[in-house]
């Protein structure tokens, strides 16, 4: 399945000059993200222990693995994980919102966090990272019934 994005011309202008400056934004990263998001001209949207998920300009989401040289990269294989990865990294770049699912009146509302986007867990402990499976959306698109 190809879950490349067709993106509009001011996104993808928007994605490249990012890209062009990920090396100095992620500069304080410990494990040296803006580096390897510019070696590999990538975008990065959400972070976790053994690597990272990065949108390409040409609209292609991928999990790059950072842990093992050389460093590899998968194209993301569902439409739940990559918008999950666009929502988080819209947070850090708000322009990417404009490619996430839009919610429809008949979208079912998230029966894990109850439509707040926040797992109870990480409510109860206090955690910021800890993602509910909706993604943080409070909802369910469509789209991620087929995947």
């Amino acid at each position: 399945m190809d879950l490349k994005l067709n993106l509009p011309e001011d996104v993808a202008d928007a994605v490249r000059r990012h890209i062009d400056e990920v090396r100095q934004d992620w500069a304080d990263h410990p494990f040296g993200v803006g580096d390897i998001a510019s070696q590999h001209g990538l975008l990065p949207l959400s972070l976790d222990m053994g690597g990272f998920a990065a949108l390409k300009s040409d609209g292609t989401v991928v999990v790059v693995v950072w842990d093992e040289e050389p460093v590899i990269e998968h194209p993301v294989v569902s439409v739940q994980e990559r918008d999950i990865c666009l929502y988080v990294g819209s947070k850090r770049y708000p322009i990417l919102a404009r490619l996430l699912p839009e919610r429809d009146p008949g979208s079912r509302v998230c029966p894990i966090c109850d439509g707040t986007g926040k797992h109870p867990l990480a409510v109860q402990a206090r955690i910021d990272n800890l993602l509910c499976s909706c993604g943080g959306f409070g909802w369910l698109p469509d789209s991620w019934e087929s995947t």
